[in-house]
């Protein structure tokens, strides 16, 4: 998991998750695929989504009170990003992890062949472990922060 900040520590919510983009690259090699690069722009909005999926203790790409990381991103970065998510909740990251990987359409999504980036957000709510994976795909070039006005 190449970092484009240089930071290769992986920290989410106060809570080391190292092994989630180590384990994502190590799956995606097996296949023959490169691995990605961390895109921290998306960050907090996958560590939002899973923050408010855990505390509304639901596993869902989008709710009307969560609406999403791709409806997030789409509101702070131009151009639009192609989004491919996955979303799992275990009673640790290791379980959510094989979770989305024993699913055939997750583990799809986990080897986009297209996708050159990923954003990773978690949280641990009520003891439990909520993952949020985008990989992402950049067809009109790298989003960019929009200039808040």
């Amino acid at each position: 998991f190449q970092a484009e900040d240089g930071i290769r520590d992986y920290k989410v919510t106060g809570v080391q998750t190292c092994a989630l983009p180590i384990s994502l690259d190590r799956l995606r090699a097996d296949v023959g695929l490169p691995g990605l690069t961390r895109f921290g722009d998306f960050e907090p909005h996958a560590r939002a989504h899973a923050a408010c999926l855990a505390a509304e203790g639901l596993v869902a790409h989008a709710t009307p009170n969560c609406p999403g990381v791709p409806a997030l991103a789409q509101r702070t970065h131009f151009p639009q990003a192609r989004h491919t998510e996955d979303v799992a909740v275990g009673d640790t990251f290791s379980e959510a992890w094989e979770r989305v990987r024993a699913s055939p359409g997750h583990l799809q999504n986990l080897l986009c062949a297209e996708c050159t980036h990923a954003s990773i957000g978690a949280t641990v709510e009520a003891g439990r472990a909520w993952v949020v994976w985008e990989l992402l795909a950049f067809p009109e070039g790298r989003p960019e922060a929009v200039p808040v006005r």
